[in-house]
Formats: structure tokens, C-alpha cells, sequence
């Protein structure tokens, strides 16, 4: 028997497998409860990251390794793509390619 079903009114892992959806399942619907949740979740959510919308370049790394990084600027280019994917980067300590290659698509 699997304690962890017990609460759901299963009392075997079996006939969850068998059944796993209610026999009304299809009958179910949002409530206005859960809309209400769903609006409060959205407005919270909303109201934190609000700000990132206008928010611009920081700088702790970025003039090294988006704006005056030569490789960066020219975008995606061939040459660009082989200098990023190559262990031999000028820009910074750090190697991360698909940060590079990211900013290089914007």
C-alpha cells in the first residue's frame, strides 16, 4: 500500500496506474475562486518584475563583455560564432559561449 495516496482515497499504487484521472474529470471546471487566484498571482507577479521592463545594461561586467566587446557588436557572424565557441576568448575570465552567442543574436 502507498501511504502517500491514502488522503486521495487510493489505497494501492495499482489503481492509480488503472485510474488515474477522477470519473468526472471531464466535468470539471475553473472556478471563480480559482480565477481569483489565478488574477492575485498575475498582479503580484507583475507588480515585482515590473521594473525589469525599462531596465538597462548594468555595470558590473558588461562594458567587457557585451558592448565594447568587439566580437559582440559586429553580431552573428561566422567568424564571430568560431572566435566565441573557441577556448581563446579576449573578452573577460569567464567562457561562456551561449551568453556570447545570445548576445550576439540581440
Amino acid at each position: 500500500m502507498d501511504y502517500r495516496m491514502k488522503p486521495f482515497g487510493i489505497t494501492a499504487t495499482a489503481d492509480f496506474v488503472k485510474y488515474p484521472l477522477s470519473a468526472d474529470h471531464k466535468k470539471e471546471r475553473l472556478t471563480g475562486v480559482d480565477w481569483l487566484l489565478a488574477l492575485i498571482l498575475l498582479t503580484v507577479v507583475f507588480g515585482i518584475y515590473h521594473s525589469v521592463l525599462s531596465a538597462s545594461f548594468i555595470s558590473f561586467d558588461d562594458s567587457v563583455y557585451v558592448y565594447d566587446n568587439p566580437v559582440i557588436r559586429n553580431g552573428f557572424t561566422s567568424q564571430g560564432f568560431r572566435k566565441i565557441m573557441s577556448f581563446r576568448q579576449d573578452a573577460g575570465p569567464y567562457w561562456h559561449p551561449v551568453t556570447s552567442l545570445s548576445h550576439m543574436a540581440d
